[in-house]
């Protein structure tokens, strides 16, 4: 069973879908999380979004920090 996404992951998901129905005029939806493509590895992508005219699209989400302590304070 996937994790659940953090919430600072599905605000950055949302940005991005707003800023593609920005720039591209349609709408993209989230039909898939944390999509796996390759088995043995596990390696997967966060999301995948596609639009009305089936057109997907991955995303891998990452955060820039300027240091690890604060992101170390917010994992306790």
């Amino acid at each position: 069973m996937a994790k659940a996404k953090e919430q600072w992951e599905e605000e950055a998901i949302e940005r991005f879908r707003d800023f593609l129905g920005q720039e591209r005029a349609t709408t993209y939806a989230i039909t898939d999380r944390d999509v796996v493509v390759n088995p043995t590895t596990n390696e997967n992508f966060d999301y995948q979004l596609q639009n009305q005219d089936g057109t997907k699209v991955a995303v891998e989400l990452f955060r820039l920090v300027e240091d690890g302590k604060e992101l170390g304070r917010q994992k306790v």
